[in-house]
């Protein structure tokens, strides 16, 4: 672990701006309820009596063409449909003047809507339950005569679904607000206190050696800067005396001075800028961009089902997996070319490169409305995430040392799942708000915000990554990493399963499965965050003992294991509350063998009798991935054509723990001939 001063200090700021966030989020979440109780109460009172205001005028309008007031027919319907357009109205009544009901509307607990219409009927409806104290009525009045009146209940548990949904969409934004301001705030320690220590502490450093070829950039905002910008005057000063030294014995300078300055980096010129690349340089641009790639997590297959309506070409389940085995196709056609890409060119350039087609694609899907234009960009956006993702990746790979390559790939991951977490949650609550279209709109203008950041914070001359291979060598070729066996069976008994689980199960079965219930794209969007919740939450501990081979190998099954489960228990029990439990128990299991696989990914490339390195078996482990992940996603809407989604669901499961079992008794299978080998 670095002890930079930098990183040091960084250490102790942290948690005192998290407790910082976490307060001003508790205390304006705790307002926001309660204004929002006490706003809602007068204002649903005031929606009663316009309703019963409304149903009053129209029955009086009847009895002034001279119906009978108790022989008025179709009241029953007319009942049913006040009650569907008006979900705060629990039942209506009308009454004659003795309070006799002729005609009764009410909703159940369980959301229907029944009526009751005793003049149809022909004689009185059954004496419905007393109205609550809180009822308003509305009296019937014919001829200057009070014949019957009209008393209409509110529903309190409109009130407490209402006050549900903003407390969880409350959470959701504490929860995404604290993500966000923790990577606002690393950033911003990172640009103000570690980069200027680091900086400082590497000037002085050379110094101490003698070597006065750098200066720092001329700032004096702060006190720091301006004891840097001390510091760098010796620099400048003593290439400034060499210069004139060398000018004033043009002719034939001694060689003596060259031998001093090439011994103490002086040159004829001012000194170069010391520039300092980071691990953190990319980590707010990633975040915000992956933030606005997946805010259609959420409600993406329901978008898909509903542009796909009348098309018969295909089955619809098929149909729907489409967009999401596309876009998955494209991470695995473009990830290698990200790869070459980011050998020849500096981070910043690929990254800003790959965000152009993802802003394109987002407004398109916005306009969009069949399945093959959704089909087309949402491969567009694949491939730019694929570009940008990996160009992220490999800075970090390249910055970190080998005893740090796992952390800062552990890193980079985490903030991916971050950004998802994010954008699943944020989604879904901005799709029930302002619909799903325009939800692609608000994904194009953070995009565009982390290229703005990008241009900030990654430096613009960043070398290629350290280790990568030099232009025009051959690069081992992806399918010689098969040779492995370790590799292979960890690939397609557990790398493989888990990613299936995610794109097929998460991304695909989940949204379906959970609005054929009823649940809208803002509770699909909660029930998704548990599981990027999780793995944010649990991923970085789960990464620390993964530097022992047996907890590693023990998070993996583990991990396989549960994961699998919990799918399986989401195909046997329907409804909202055990497919969240599903994903909750999905994203503990994910949460524990992420990092262990990339761990022993890491440990077969350098111990391979082939050595293919870090990088080119991390890209063999993200290519396979994805490629498992599109056969087995339209594997899944197969299934779900022809057993329903549970069905899909059970296989998904079944194979996560078939493959966790493999796996178990491959490497059981190799400690016991290790043993014997031994002997």
């Amino acid at each position: 672990m670095s002890t930079t001063p930098g990183r040091l200090a960084a250490a102790r700021l942290t948690p005192w701006a998290g407790l910082v966030v976490v307060l001003a989020a508790s205390v304006f979440g705790l307002a926001t309820v309660r204004a929002f109780n006490e706003a809602i109460v007068p204002e649903l009172d005031n929606r009663s009596r316009l309703i019963g205001t409304i149903v009053r005028g129209n029955i009086q309008r009847a009895l002034e063409l001279g119906i009978p007031f108790e022989q008025l027919r179709g009241t029953a319907g007319y009942l049913h449909n006040v009650l569907e357009r008006f979900p705060e109205v629990s039942r209506i009544a009308i009454r004659t003047a003795d309070a006799r009901v002729i005609s009764l509307g009410e909703r159940r607990a369980s959301g229907d809507i029944i009526t009751r219409d005793a003049a149809a009927a022909g004689a009185s409806a059954p004496a419905p339950r007393a109205f609550a104290p809180q009822a308003f009525s509305f009296p019937i009045v014919t001829r200057n005569t009070v014949v019957g009146d009209i008393v209409i209940e509110g529903d309190p548990r409109f009130i407490d679904r209402q006050l549900r949904d903003v407390f969880l969409d409350m959470i959701v934004f504490v929860l995404v607000a604290l993500l966000v301001a923790f990577e606002i705030m690393l950033a911003v320690v990172t640009l103000s206190v570690v980069k200027p220590l680091d900086r400082l502490r590497a000037l002085l450093e050379r110094q101490r050696r003698g070597d006065f070829s750098l200066r720092l950039a001329e700032r004096s905002a702060t006190s720091l800067e301006r004891v840097a910008a001390r510091f760098s005057d010796h620099s400048v000063d003593l290439n400034a005396r060499f210069a004139r030294i060398r000018a004033g014995r043009a002719a034939a300078p001694p060689r003596d001075l060259d031998a001093l300055g090439q011994r103490h980096g002086l040159r004829a010129g001012a000194p170069q800028r010391l520039r300092l690349a980071d691990v953190a340089d990319t980590r707010l641009p990633l975040f915000v961009f992956v933030l606005g790639a997946e805010l259609s997590k959420s409600f993406l297959p329901l978008y898909v089902r509903r542009a796909a309506a009348g098309e018969t070409w295909l089955a619809e389940s098929l149909l729907i997996s489409l967009p999401l085995a596309a876009y998955l196709l494209a991470l695995v056609v473009l990830s290698p070319v990200a790869g070459r890409m980011t050998q020849r060119w500096p981070a910043r350039a690929v990254f800003l490169a790959a965000l152009v087609p993802v802003v394109v694609s987002q407004v398109g899907l916005s306009l969009s409305t069949s399945v093959f234009e959704i089909v087309l960009w949402q491969a567009v956006t694949g491939g730019g995430f694929a570009v940008a993702s990996i160009a992220c990746q490999d800075h970090a790979l390249g910055l970190a040392g080998g005893s740090e390559r796992v952390r800062a790939v552990g890193g980079f991951i985490a903030v991916v799942i971050a950004g998802t977490f994010c954008g699943t949650a944020v989604g879904g609550v901005i799709a029930d708000r302002l619909g799903q279209a325009n939800v692609f709109l608000v994904g194009a203008g953070l995009v565009l915000a982390a290229g703005l950041l990008a241009m900030i914070m990654i430096p613009a001359g960043a070398a290629a990554p350290t280790g990568a291979p030099p232009p025009g060598t051959a690069r081992p070729r992806l399918l010689a990493t098969l040779r492995s066996a370790e590799f292979l069976v960890l690939l397609l008994a557990i790398a493989i399963p888990a990613n299936i689980l995610v794109a097929a199960f998460l991304w695909y079965l989940v949204p379906l499965m959970l609005a054929a219930g009823g649940s809208s794209p803002a509770d699909i969007g909660r029930a998704l965050m548990l599981y990027y919740l999780l793995v944010v939450l649990l991923a970085p501990r789960a990464a620390r003992p993964c530097e022992h081979h047996r907890v590693a190998l023990a998070f993996v099954v583990g991990g396989a294991l549960l994961s699998g489960g919990a799918v399986l228990v989401a195909s046997q029990w329907s409804g909202f509350w055990p497919v969240a439990a599903a994903i909750a128990l999905a994203g503990i299991g994910q949460a524990l063998l992420r990092a262990p696989v990339v761990a022993l990914t890491l440990a077969i490339g350098e111990c391979a009798p082939s050595r293919p390195g870090a990088g080119v078996m991390l890209g063999a482990l993200r290519t396979f991935e994805r490629v498992g992940s599109i056969l087995g996603l339209l594997l899944a809407a197969w299934l779900a054509a022809r057993f329903g989604y549970a069905g899909a669901a059970a296989a998904t499961g079944h194979l996560v723990v078939a493959g966790a079992v493999v796996f178990a008794v491959f490497r059981l299978w190799m400690a016991l001939r290790s043993r014997e080998g031994l002997r």
